[in-house]
């Protein structure tokens, strides 16, 4: 068994060293992707006994996902869990995550948010319920059985799923899942997608694709 924990991260400064002193406590390896941040990210999560990641470039939200899974299933995952670096999901909520892959067996937990930050996420919600039973496949809080993602076709996917490809492809893989209801702090600054119109139609254009 080896609980693995991977955050990515994109000018978190302000967030990011509570984030990662969490993460450290409830996993036996964590990884930071740092997706060429601006700020001083790099520095304070070098501060920790992690395996930090630094994109060249800043490559998104997805690619910096998959680097990071990727990495974590060659150091010998059983267990990956995400979470964001902006300190908005329940840290105390990690050792659930992982014990419904590592004890109860399932292949896929997703983090289910009491509400909506934006219409489009309410909209990819009311889908994925509709077909699936799943309330929230846009959080960003989920954990995967390396095992399964291991025996898909490919980790990282070739347009912008908002962090959903991953979920989606076991999903429709047949592969187990559950839901657990996570309770999300405010966020400080900007979310890593926005809130403007366009990141509106990102999660559009996501759940277009994806399903």
């Amino acid at each position: 068994m080896k609980k693995v924990i991977v955050i990515p991260a994109y000018n978190e400064q302000a967030t990011i060293d509570a984030v990662v002193r969490e993460a450290i406590k409830h996993s036996d390896l964590t990884i930071v992707v740092n997706d060429n941040s601006s700020d001083d990210t790099q520095s304070v999560v070098e501060r920790h006994s992690v395996e930090l990641l630094n994109n060249q470039d800043n490559l998104g939200y997805d690619k910096s996902l998959a680097i990071g899974i990727k990495h974590a299933i060659k150091q010998g995952a059983t267990s990956i869990l995400t979470i964001d670096a902006d300190g908005q999901h329940p840290t105390d909520s990690i050792n659930s995550f992982f014990q419904k892959i590592e004890i109860d067996g399932y292949d896929l937990v997703l983090g289910s948010r009491q509400c909506y930050p934006r219409f489009s996420e309410m909209l990819f919600g009311i889908y994925t319920r509709v077909r699936w039973n799943i309330q929230d496949l846009t959080c960003g809080m989920k954990c995967y059985s390396a095992k399964r993602l291991k025996e898909l076709h490919k980790i990282s996917s070739s347009y912008n799923s908002v962090g959903t490809y991953l979920a989606s492809q076991l999903i429709k893989a047949g592969r187990s899942y559950t839901s657990l209801s996570i309770n999300e702090s405010d966020r400080s600054g900007n979310s890593r997608f926005g809130n403007s119109f366009k990141s509106e139609l990102t999660i559009i254009g996501a759940l277009l694709r994806t399903f």
